[in-house]
């Protein structure tokens, strides 16, 4: 009879490790505290470069961009991500491209059907991402979405 209970008593330890991991994605992080305001997205373009065999990326997937600023931005998207997790994006606004912009997952929520995941690019991941290049044209595609 001891033993019975202590089986159910790790049963409800598990249960409730499981509710806090589904509690994690169902509910807003703190972690999402904006600075500075995000724009429309209008018709921009959003890809995530996936990995593929030996690190190599592979793949791009397109993501249903909700916001954006020259910072960062969200976005909906299939595929689990995990706050703190380095991605690899590309943008098309108009006549900007940008490619293999590294940002930083910041949050991600579990909705119905889909993720929701908010990112800040990562200006000192690399020598690209800290150009002026890449900054100017982050900051042209904002401004063509504030004008819209």
């Amino acid at each position: 009879m001891i033993a019975l209970a202590a089986d159910f008593s790790c049963l409800t330890d598990t249960e409730n490790m499981i509710s806090s991991i589904f509690s994690f994605f169902s509910s807003p992080q703190q972690s999402n505290q904006r600075s500075v305001p995000r724009y429309g997205v209008g018709n921009l373009k959003t890809w995530i470069q996936k990995p593929g065999l030996l690190g190599l990326y592979e793949s791009h997937v397109e993501l249903s961009p909700i916001d954006f600023n020259k910072t960062g931005m969200a976005f909906t998207h299939d595929h689990l991500l995990i706050p703190g997790q380095t991605v690899v994006l590309d943008l098309k606004k108009d006549g900007c491209k940008l490619a293999s912009i590294v940002a930083i997952v910041r949050y991600t929520s579990q909705h119905a059907d889909h993720f929701r995941s908010g990112v800040e690019f990562n200006f000192e991941a690399n020598d690209h991402m800290g150009s002026m290049e890449v900054k100017q044209t982050l900051s042209e595609i904002e401004s063509l979405l504030t004008t819209q």
